[in-house]
């Protein structure tokens, strides 16, 4: 039976400790499988509240975001940063290193670009959430391992 070949791996990064080991461990994959590297921020879109709170369903109009939301530039820059640290952690010759910055419900945007790349894996960190804010909320990773069709490597 042949080998399972993996010719692109998705890290997705958030500056945190955990995305960067992740990133570490998916460039040394990255280079035994010779494969093809994306680091993959995404930033969650801003909450938005109805403007009438007895409004209910589709008769509910946006309000803009927030004065306490991040500006697009600082979205930007900060996705920047974390992309950079990493660069400079892997420095592996000969990985093709792609960046995107998306945005939208982290879990479901990495589980969706995955499945757009055949022969994909996943990597990502463990945000080491509190016990009862992952079960209120569930984790980023948690919900990814349920809904991704590709493999998925939780680094901790």
């Amino acid at each position: 039976m042949p080998g399972i070949q993996y010719r692109h791996i998705i890290v997705a990064v958030d500056g945190s400790d955990s995305a960067g080991r992740a990133a570490a461990f998916a460039a040394n994959l990255a280079y035994c499988c010779e494969a093809d590297l994306t680091l993959l921020y995404v930033q969650p879109k801003p909450r938005q509240e109805p403007t009438d709170p007895a409004a209910q369903g589709d008769t509910v109009k946006p309000q803009p975001a927030p004065a306490a939301e991040p500006a697009a530039s600082d979205v930007f820059q900060r996705a920047r940063d974390a992309m950079l640290l990493v660069r400079r952690a892997l420095n592996q010759a000969g990985i093709v290193i792609e960046e995107q910055i998306l945005q939208g419900d982290p879990a479901q945007v990495i589980v969706e670009y995955a499945r757009n790349r055949p022969e994909s894996m996943i990597v990502m960190g463990s945000r080491g959430l509190s016990r009862m804010r992952e079960l209120l909320l569930g984790s980023v990773s948690s919900k990814v391992l349920r809904q991704a069709a590709c493999p998925v490597t939780v680094v901790p």
